[in-house]
């Protein structure tokens, strides 16, 4: 079966319950959010009553997978501190799909030397290997350089 979606948002009063009732008015047979500001390393955990109404209309829904899109600020090929707030975040977005029961995450992997970004990835793959966790998903980039997946 062929699916189709769109990356909808959770802003506002809507939240992330808003965005399977988007994507049922829409007739998308998949759909993607960002869990949190892509663009802020701050985040805020889901209230239970916000993962118990996402889940409720996601099951009257039937089947329709979902994505959780990372923050557009991880580098999976950075060292140091900007890798510690990468984990950290990636971390996040993993828990927030599990408890959503999401199936997926999309990350971009980052910049960094050929030598950076084939550690990072392997990092990353450790990280896709935990147990319960969504299937981590790594989208190629637009870009050059050190960008992984630009080429």
């Amino acid at each position: 079966m062929r699916r189709y979606g769109f990356h909808l948002s959770i802003a506002g009063k809507k939240g992330v319950a808003g965005a399977v009732e988007e994507a049922q008015a829409l007739g998308l047979s998949a759909f993607q959010i960002f869990a949190k500001s892509p663009r802020s390393w701050k985040t805020r955990a889901l209230s239970p009553a916000e993962v118990e109404a996402f889940r409720a209309l996601r099951e009257m829904a039937g089947e329709l997978p979902g994505v959780v899109h990372a923050s557009y600020l991880v580098n999976l090929g950075a060292e140091g501190e900007l890798w510690e707030k990468s984990v950290m975040s990636l971390a996040d977005d993993l828990e927030k799909a599990r408890l959503l029961g999401l199936e997926y995450v999309v990350v971009h992997p980052g910049s960094g030397s050929p030598k950076r970004v084939k550690e990072g990835l392997l990092r990353a793959l450790r990280l896709a290997g935990v147990r319960d966790r969504p299937q981590l998903l790594v989208e190629n980039t637009a870009g050059g350089g050190e960008k992984v997946g630009a080429r």
